[in-house]
């Protein structure tokens, strides 16, 4: 087992995501984690939690999905979590 997942999230300046990453976090098994949250609006105090933040286009903009699989490569994402 790795000693940390790196998380792509997207939608992150979603209020219900604040939950999702304290859950994480707060996980049992005291797995670690690395979340990069990603959305086309920077930024708002909904996106406490994160590690990281990136801007990406809106999801029906062109060049989404290649933006989305740049940051996996880029920042060797283990896990993305699309939320839009």
């Amino acid at each position: 087992m790795k000693s940390e997942y790196r998380i792509l999230m997207t939608c992150a300046n979603a209020d219900f995501l604040v939950g999702t990453i304290k859950a994480l976090r707060d996980n049992e098994d005291g797995v670690k984690f690395y979340i990069i949250g990603a959305d086309a609006q920077m930024f708002t105090e909904n996106m406490t939690g994160c590690d990281e933040y990136v801007k990406v286009p809106w999801i029906g903009q062109d060049g989404y999905v290649q933006k989305i699989f740049e940051i996996c490569k880029e920042k060797q994402v283990d896990v993305f979590i699309p939320v839009s």
